[in-house]
């Protein structure tokens, strides 16, 4: 009587052992992907705390840099500002002695003479013909040429601490 159910059982026996032996390999090659999956994610995470260090260590030192520079231009423009202050002290106390007639400003001029025409004659051989004379300014003409002159050198020194300023940070 049991006969007639003994092949359907074996197959249904048969296949619960296939299924379970799949199971089987299943959690077995799951084990062994989940280990392999830990040790990715730990390599993983290790590169990326090693790429955090690197550049940590590199803000850091970019930072510094930074302080460096920014230190060596602090220098620059103190130098240059005190400079400026002396040069302009000093500039004052001409203009100042110029206008009160202390100092007097000259210049060299050289006199020759002219035809009728108002054009230079030739000189003769030796030369006698020019001679070299001074001229002293006005105390405003001379103040004003020396406010002219200062302005000059303002812009000069200017000019210098902008190409000492860009040499740094170009460095």
């Amino acid at each position: 009587m049991f006969e007639r159910y003994k092949a359907p059982v074996m197959g249904a026996v048969g296949f619960l052992m296939i299924i379970s032996f799949m199971f089987l390999v299943w959690n077995i090659q799951s084990l062994r992907y989940s280990e392999k999956l830990a040790q990715l994610q730990i390599h993983y995470e290790e590169k990326l705390a090693e790429i955090d260090r690197a550049t940590n260590r590199k803000l850091v030192e970019q930072q510094q840099k930074n302080s460096q520079l920014q230190s060596k231009l602090a220098a620059i423009e103190k130098t240059q500002y005190q400079e400026l202050i002396n040069e302009k002290a000093k500039n004052d106390q001409l203009i100042d002695d110029l206008a009160t007639a202390r100092k007097r400003l000259s210049i060299t001029t050289t006199s020759c003479t002219t035809n009728s025409r108002g054009l230079p004659q030739a000189s003769d051989a030796s030369g006698l013909g020019n001679a070299t004379a001074t001229a002293y300014l006005y105390p405003r003409a001379a103040a004003a040429l020396i406010r002219i002159a200062r302005r000059g050198d303002e812009a000069v020194r200017q000019l210098a601490v902008c190409q000492n300023y860009f040499q740094e940070i170009s460095k």
